[in-house]
């Protein structure tokens, strides 16, 4: 009976927590950059404790525009939103998972893997007993030789940037508010992020 008990104990705590698993703990959006000289990916995941899907769609956007500022002359680019990417069934932790595995593999373009992939996280976290805005930045930069800037083959950080958490929400609020005018915290740490693309140039 002990046994049973146990069972139907473990089957109901899995139905109460089903619906967390099936919820993403990160929504990522992700573009195709297509040049001359090379074709890259960039995923941009945000934390779903830090930000609704709503705001990682604003944000995307205009991380998009900052790629496409940061890209070589005459690329082809095309952004997918987090809540796009949801709907294919893409979540940030699928797609972290997929980076560490595979590398530039992760992303194919006419089943290709790309020549660079940049992978960027935004979340909340801790720093200096302050709270924090974090974005890092990682790369995978193939075929490419990279390290005589000290960056190793493979998945590989690069840094990242903290925004005070205080001033992070006031000025983030403007900009889901509708500001177009990004506010220096967000557009630095955007700036930051798209930055990562300097690395397949340099």
């Amino acid at each position: 009976m002990k046994p049973v008990i146990r069972l139907l104990c473990l089957l109901a705590l899995a139905l109460v927590q089903a619906p967390s698993w099936a919820a993403p703990q990160w929504y990522v959006g992700y573009s195709f950059i297509h040049g001359e000289n090379g074709r890259y990916c960039a995923f941009m995941r945000f934390r779903a404790d830090s930000h609704t899907l709503e705001q990682a769609d604003t944000l995307y956007r205009y991380l998009g525009d900052r790629l496409a500022a940061r890209a070589e002359a005459g690329a082809a680019l095309s952004h997918t939103l987090p809540s796009a990417a949801l709907a294919e069934g893409k979540t940030g932790e699928a797609m972290a998972d997929e980076f560490i595995a595979k590398g530039v593999g992760a992303c194919t373009i006419a089943d290709r893997p790309v020549d660079g992939l940049l992978f960027i996280s935004s979340f909340g976290c801790d720093y200096q007993d302050e709270p924090q805005m974090c974005v890092r930045v990682y790369v995978d930069t193939g075929d490419q030789d990279a390290t005589p800037f000290g960056i190793a083959r493979g998945p590989a950080s690069l840094g990242g940037i903290f925004v005070n958490r205080t001033v992070w929400n006031s000025s983030s609020s403007l900009v889901y508010a509708g500001r177009t005018a990004l506010p220096f915290a967000v557009d630095s740490a955007l700036n930051h992020a798209a930055s990562g693309l300097q690395v397949f140039s340099d």
